[in-house]
């Protein structure tokens, strides 16, 4: 009698490696792929252009001060406001919300990655 060995591998998946829908308010969406690069989640055009991307992430204009930070309110999209940034909530194929800060040139970085690495 013959046997068949199978092999699984677990392989670790991370549901932001698939497309995302930007919403737009008129009810137009706009797919936006994320990718990892050096650890952040971050979108096509960043991996395009590694450099400035990563200069952009890994060097920030700064933090606030406790003084001026906000009281209430979601202190990654807080951080990424400091930093010229904008935040935006983008959505998968089953309406789970990420927070992503869009830096100049589009570049869309996870406003939680962003926050924790340069946080003190």
């Amino acid at each position: 009698m013959k046997y068949t060995i199978l092999f699984f591998s677990l392989l670790s998946f991370d549901a932001r490696s698939e497309l995302f829908f930007h919403k737009f308010n008129n009810g137009s969406a706009r797919k936006i792929k994320i990718e990892k690069l050096n650890g952040f989640h971050v979108n096509h055009e960043c991996i395009n252009n590694k450099q400035e991307c990563l200069q952009l992430i890994l060097k920030p204009l700064g933090q606030k001060t406790k003084q001026t930070q906000d009281v209430l309110g979601n202190p990654a999209s807080d951080f990424c406001e400091f930093n010229n940034g904008n935040s935006e909530i983008l959505r998968d194929k089953k309406n789970n919300e990420y927070d992503y800060c869009v830096l100049k040139n589009k570049y869309y970085v996870d406003s939680w990655d962003f926050f924790n690495l340069n946080k003190k």
